[in-house]
């Protein structure tokens, strides 16, 4: 029988502790990090976790991988076979969400995430021709085009109205936009609010009545307002609300068009709404 020497023993019994040391480490490490996460979930607000299902708009059926985006964020997530997603990801206010699934008509919708907005969305998407791989950017530049013709048309035919066309865009995407729009655009309205450059009352439609601010479109689609009230401002009501202009990028747009007045208005962008003139963002994406 072989008998251990007081010296191998007291490096048994070093090796042991050492052991139990780091598996507790390791339980502790462990038990911090479940807390931290824990701890991460319970800060975000539910309202921050608003939930998008999308369809098949034939069946009905739920779209397994369809890539939902964030246009200007340039953040995405993918619907699962449920065809639901949360849009976590997406920031506070307002989001232009584009929707991709080969095989189907690609979709853009306006999204607020506001504790005021946590009603589920439905989107349905339209089952198109299959395309390979190949033609795929093609057609996407295609529904791009699509979108942006009506802008060429109204910049060449130039019956009323401001245009900023995409070559002075890429010669001015590292300004601010709201730098450019005050450098480029007459009778644009734009005041610091919060810290924040908002689209306000335009100088055209100051004539004592009870105009609003112009509405704002983002490839066609009108925006929601996406202010946020200060404790001693309260919100406005919606016709006289403003639009932030933070949330856009100069690189990111494709055209702009400003219609100081609604004298101007193509027939497409009038409305019945108290608000005075519209500003046009087309995206490139």
């Amino acid at each position: 029988m072989y008998n251990a020497s007081p010296g191998a023993i007291a490096t048994i019994k070093a090796i042991t502790v050492v052991s139990r040391c780091t598996v507790v480490g390791l339980i502790c490490l462990l038990l911090v990090s479940a807390r931290q996460v824990t701890a991460q979930t319970e800060a975000v607000p539910p309202y921050r976790l608003r939930l998008l299902g999308v369809f098949d708009e034939q069946t009905g059926n739920p779209i397994d991988g369809a890539k939902v985006s964030d246009v200007l964020g340039r953040t995405s997530t993918v619907t699962g076979k449920t065809g639901v997603v949360s849009l976590v990801f997406l920031p506070e206010g307002m989001s232009l969400v584009r929707l991709r699934k080969l095989g189907y008509e690609p979709q853009t919708l306006l999204v607020n995430i506001s504790p005021s907005d946590t009603t589920p969305l439905t989107l349905t998407m339209r089952h198109v021709f299959e395309l390979a791989a190949v033609v795929t950017t093609a057609f996407a530049t295609t529904i791009q085009s699509r979108r942006l013709s009506g802008f060429k048309e109204r910049e060449r035919s130039h019956a009323s109205g401001y245009f900023i066309n995409e070559v002075t865009l890429e010669k001015s995407a590292s300004r601010q936009l709201a730098d450019l729009l005050r450098g480029r655009l007459p009778a644009v309205g734009i005041a610091d609010i919060q810290g924040e450059p908002y689209l306000t009352a335009s100088q055209r439609c100051r004539d004592g009545a009870d105009h609003g601010p112009p509405q704002l479109y983002v490839d066609g689609v009108p925006a929601a307002p996406d202010w946020i009230p200060a404790n001693d401002r309260p919100m406005p009501p919606p016709d006289q609300t403003p639009f932030s202009l933070t949330r856009f990028q100069v690189s990111d747009l494709a055209g702009i068009e400003w219609y100081p007045d609604n004298t101007m208005l193509p027939m497409e962008f009038s409305s019945m709404s108290k608000r005075c003139g519209v500003l046009l963002l087309w995206t490139k994406y």
